[in-house]
């Protein structure tokens, strides 16, 4: 089936025009356009690992107050669709905001959200890839652990691109909560800066200030080590879905991550 047959099917709701959207990597997404509204169909993409259907429902029940309004997900498929939310643009979001929504989203309830285990996908991911192991993996899993006996658990989004916090003309929402689960804040904190490729120490202070009301060198310091293990995940991630679909957008993220850690290794 098409996209239109697709959401006629489980809406009933006839589509007079659809477009494929650009942004997404995980998963396919149209824009449909409908006498009642406009709104986004989203398929994920078949073989991708390490993603729980099940524990997206739990996710998108709990975030609802922070994420765009969804009008069908099916936990077996993991297709949802979503009420379309008219982008504005913006250069960046600002950190207020985005500490804003963290903080909300960090206090959410996780009674039943599954953990977001990044040492556990490290391995699988890896497996996938075939790639041998990274030079200095297994220091920054061993340090990595250490910040989990640190650091409570809390609800966390875990892939916190600028292009998943969406800006409307009333307000900003997060959207995307594939690999959103129990984790600590650090993780959050330390995605969005290596993500959006904020590598200036003195903004990466100015946020980390901000979110936490103080800093200090051990604080940056187990920020630097969320970075390397980040770095790690996503180049095996990447790895592993360059060799499943040979598209050259996840070789390109996989040797950015891998650039980052040997930046880092030699530097330190």
């Amino acid at each position: 089936m098409n996209e239109k047959e697709v959401f006629y099917n489980l809406t009933n709701i006839k589509v007079n025009k659809s477009k494929k959207i650009k942004t997404g990597i995980t998963n396919i997404n149209y824009k449909i356009l409908t006498d009642e509204g406009v709104f986004v169909l989203r398929i994920p993409r078949k073989g991708i690992e390490g993603i729980s259907f099940i524990n997206q429902a739990k996710v998108l029940n709990v975030v609802k107050d922070i994420n765009v309004d969804i009008v069908y997900y099916d936990c077996k498929t993991g297709i949802l669709i979503s009420k379309y939310v008219e982008k504005q643009k913006q250069k960046k979001v600002s950190f207020n905001v985005v500490i804003d929504i963290l903080k909300k989203l960090h206090n959410l309830p996780i009674e039943n959200i599954d953990r977001f285990d990044p040492f556990k996908l490290i391995k699988l991911y890896k497996s996938i890839s075939l790639e041998t192991e990274f030079i200095d993996e297994k220091n920054i899993i061993n340090k990595a652990k250490k910040l989990y006996k640190k650091y409570p658990l809390c609800f966390c989004h875990n892939d916190l691109l600028y292009a998943n916090f969406l800006k409307s003309k009333e307000r900003y929402y997060l959207i995307d909560y594939e690999y959103a689960g129990l984790n600590i804040a650090l993780f959050d904190i330390a995605s969005f800066l290596s993500e959006n490729n904020i590598n200036d120490r003195k903004l990466q202070i100015k946020f980390i200030k901000k979110y936490f009301n103080y800093f200090d060198e051990s604080l940056y310091d187990d920020i630097i080590t969320m970075f390397n293990l980040l770095d790690l995940l996503w180049y095996y991630w990447a790895s592993a879905l360059y060799r499943l679909y040979k598209e050259e957008i996840f070789n390109i993220i996989a040797l950015e991550k891998k650039e980052h850690l040997l930046s880092r290794c030699y530097n330190s």
